[in-house]
């Protein structure tokens, strides 16, 4: 494994730590998540970040365009999951799309947020 491959890998341990320790420490469920899932949220939107952050590894654009495009995604993810939550509690928990939403919405900020903190911290410009 080359120096990038190691920093990389050190940056994803980084930024899997912050995010699944935030989830552990209550900080998704204050924020909205459902106290059932929100500890799980963290570990399968971790999954997704790789996913979505190896995707964009090949793509050549600019860093300033990455970061704006992460920031997009984290922000449409934002607003999918407080649209799903506010949908299911005002139906008293009888929309499962509106559930669908708050619980995958959930998942795609993790998994935004994670790709938005390994693209910070990459050395690759």
């Amino acid at each position: 494994m080359g120096a990038i491959g190691k920093r990389n890998l050190a940056n994803a341990i980084i930024a899997a730590a912050i995010l699944i320790g935030l989830a552990h420490f209550g900080v998704a469920k204050s924020l909205g998540a459902h106290p059932i899932w929100a500890v799980k949220i963290g570990y399968i939107g971790v999954g997704l970040g790789v996913v979505v952050y190896s995707m964009f590894w090949v793509w050549q654009g600019g860093w300033v365009a990455k970061l704006l495009t992460f920031a997009v995604l984290l922000a449409v993810a934002s607003g999918v999951t407080y649209f799903g939550k506010m949908r299911f509690v005002a139906s008293i928990a009888e929309d499962a799309m509106a559930g669908r939403l708050w619980y995958f919405g959930w998942i795609a900020v993790v998994g935004f947020a994670f790709a938005l903190l390994m693209h910070v911290l990459s050395s690759r410009r």
